[in-house]
């Protein structure tokens, strides 16, 4: 199902999101209009783990996929505000996706594009993908975040693709942020950029290699850095580029 284009959800309550997908059968929501966040602790898009309750009372491999596309505008015009969102529910091994195609504008501090949340001791199989705008205007926020507890299954991924476009204008902030488990692979294939001060393209916390395919540029701001590592392992490829 989708929203239309000439459609806007306006989430003014705190604690509360514009969509949220909890399905025991595979489902898919399209974004083609505008979702404007006000309120702080907001969410446009989320994404909830389910396992099919028809066969069974825990994950199997015919779980379901859940799906929530960005085809439009969210914009955030407060602090801790999130564009899209996967929220751990139910263990689960069906593909839950966050895609943005289109534009995501985050004004406030302490906010992210899309966010693969976690908790320990579980794991899901997660898709974070990128192939618009993300806009970052506040300190502290990041446009694809995997955070702390949030490990991943085999299969999961994020990447910021070849028609991605992350750009970060507030100080303290980065591109992506990897600080739980995901498989050894390409992050980036798009371009990151970087117009404030103290803030980084790509910034990992894992073992498992992070590689850079795309373009990142330092273009403004002072202490920053295009490959950032706090015990991680990250790395350019041939095609990757960090231009300062």
């Amino acid at each position: 199902f989708s929203s239309s284009a000439g459609s806007e959800m306006i989430v003014d309550i705190s604690k509360r999101r514009a969509v949220s997908i909890d399905s025991n059968k595979n489902l898919t929501f399209t974004n083609n209009g505008k979702i404007t966040l006000v309120s702080e602790e907001t969410a446009g898009l989320e994404v909830q783990s389910n396992y099919d309750m028809s066969i069974g009372s825990g994950a199997t491999v015919n779980d379901p996929n859940m799906t929530a596309i960005n085809n439009g505008v969210i914009e955030g015009k407060g602090n801790k505000q999130v564009a899209m969102v996967f929220t751990p529910e139910q263990d689960a091994w069906g593909l839950n996706t966050l895609e943005n195609r289109k534009d995501i504008v985050l004004n406030g501090s302490q906010s992210t594009g899309i966010a693969l949340n976690g908790v320990s001791g579980r794991a899901w199989k997660l898709k974070a993908l990128n192939n618009g705008k993300i806009e970052l205007n506040g300190t502290k926020s990041f446009g694809i975040a995997l955070p702390k507890n949030s490990n991943l299954m085999t299969g999961s991924s994020m990447l910021n693709d070849t028609a991605g476009t992350i750009t970060v204008n507030g100080s303290e902030s980065g591109g992506i942020v990897v600080q739980s488990i995901i498989e050894s692979g390409v992050l980036n294939k798009g371009n990151i950029n970087i117009n404030s001060d103290k803030s980084f393209g790509i910034y990992s916390e894992i073992t498992n290699e992070i590689k850079n395919d795309g373009i990142i540029s330092l273009t403004g701001g002072s202490e920053s850095i295009g490959l950032r590592s706090a015990g991680g392992f990250l790395s350019n490829t041939t095609s990757g580029k960090i231009a300062i």
